[in-house]
């Protein structure tokens, strides 16, 4: 008898326990939102530098801080503020002669490359300064990108208008099966 009573306690329990899993999941229809927000470009960035080959370190370095200055001087002049350069690149390579190619030249050269990275916020000057870059001497020019400077307030625009498309999806599929949403 004690032992019947402990089977019956032993059970009970079990199927207590058990209870939950059988219990059936609220019903939940899963969407997904999309948005796209676009922004009129406000800022560019650009890479400009030079690169200056000769026959010493001294003469390539020499020439490329002249053309470097010259580059400087009309980047400031066309309006580009002082803190929107930098340098980002100062390399100085050794070219060895080609034995089979048709260089002549039996001692190995120097190249020095001096690349500024350039943030221009006013695109008006844009044209400009990389012109009187390229008078003054730089003959790399390259990486040309824009971009907006209100991109977060543009993400996060662009996610409120993601939800709202969800919500009005799922307001949808709710009507269509004669049911009502619930809490998002």
């Amino acid at each position: 008898m004690k032992r019947t009573i402990i089977l019956i306690l032993i059970a009970t329990l079990m199927l207590s326990l058990s209870l939950p899993a059988w219990a059936e999941d609220a019903p939940t229809v899963t969407v997904t939102g999309n948005a796209t927000v676009s922004l009129m470009a406000d800022t560019a960035t650009i890479w400009i530098g030079a690169s200056t080959r000769k026959d010493s370190v001294a003469q390539a370095q020499s020439e490329n801080d002249s053309i470097m200055t010259a580059v400087l001087a009309a980047l400031l002049k066309a309006g580009i503020p002082q803190e929107d350069i930098a340098t980002s690149m100062y390399d100085i390579n050794v070219i060895q002669p080609d034995p089979y190619g048709s260089w002549a030249k039996d001692n190995p050269q120097y190249e020095v490359s001096n690349v500024l990275f350039v943030t221009i916020r006013d695109l008006k000057v844009l044209s400009a300064a990389i012109d009187a870059a390229s008078t003054a001497g730089a003959n790399n020019i390259y990486g040309l990108s824009f971009a907006s400077s209100k991109n977060q307030e543009a993400y996060d625009r662009a996610l409120e208008r993601a939800v709202e498309d969800a919500t009005r999806k799922a307001h949808v599929l709710a009507k269509a099966t004669g049911k009502e949403l619930g809490d998002v």
